[in-house]
């Protein structure tokens, strides 16, 4: 009855294609979290689920503005400076970090932290750094993003497996010659999260681990896993499980 593509649908994705078996698209992006709102309310009427999609909403923004609450009045010297490393796994030794244009950010920012790579040039969210540039900018925190898989992190995840892997992927950072060098890596202020946390409305999960990460006296009476859990639970239907970061926050 309906094909649903994200807003910018790869080349093979042909609307002719589908306009020629009578299908109709919508294109639609739950991942900026500018655009969010939207899409959850188009899906609503879609699904003619219109009051469900608004107490969604509803239970992002409540911990989205809670913390932001907390956040919004610090000074730019109390935001920590922070690199968002996507995908080390995949792109190491190339660095790869995320912009304003990546959902990253967001969560970085209304976190209460400094995205150091905010404003680099790109198009797709993410810009290429050197090493010069990584301890010229000396952040004082270093996130990892890793994409979700049996082996990897996130909901599917073996919790063994994936707890030496993304161990494996910070050890690799931590002796890399430019982040050792970082106040982020002698502070120990360097984590390996699970990439699904920047991911629509389970953002406001995502937003509250940057915010134990950044800010954790500031936050200390925050759970995320505990908003995590209610995500799965109320929002998905399905048991909390997996792993989404590490090292584990205290």
């Amino acid at each position: 009855d309906l094909v649903i593509l994200y807003k910018d649908p790869y080349k093979d994705e042909s609307f002719d294609k589908y306009d020629a078996i009578g299908v109709p698209v919508i294109c639609l992006d739950c991942f900026n979290k500018e655009s969010l709102d939207g899409s959850v309310r188009i899906l609503g009427e879609l699904f003619g689920k219109r009051e469900r999609a608004q107490e969604l909403l509803d239970w992002y923004h409540g911990y989205i503005d809670l913390i932001g609450e907390r956040t919004k009045d610090l000074d730019s010297g109390d935001r920590p400076k922070t690199v968002f490393y996507s995908n080390p796994d995949y792109y190491y030794p190339i660095v790869k970090v995320s912009t304003k244009k990546s959902g990253n950010h967001w969560m970085v920012e209304d976190a209460g932290g400094k995205n150091l790579a905010r404003d680099l040039n790109s198009t797709t969210g993410t810009a290429e750094v050197d090493r010069e540039w990584i301890m010229s900018q000396n952040p004082d925190v270093i996130i990892g993003s890793v994409n979700h898989a049996d082996d990897k992190a996130g909901y599917s995840a073996d919790e063994e497996a994936a707890f030496g892997y993304m161990h494996m992927i910070r050890d690799k950072l931590m002796v890399d010659y430019a982040i050792k060098e970082t106040t982020a890596a002698a502070q120990g202020r360097v984590y390996i999260i699970c990439g699904d946390l920047n991911t629509g409305p389970m953002q406001a999960a995502g937003t509250a681990f940057m915010a134990k990460i950044l800010h954790p006296e500031l936050f200390e009476d925050l759970n995320p896993e505990a908003i995590l859990k209610e995500y799965f639970d109320e929002w998905q239907g399905i048991p909390y499980r997996g792993i989404y970061i590490y090292p584990p926050l205290k």
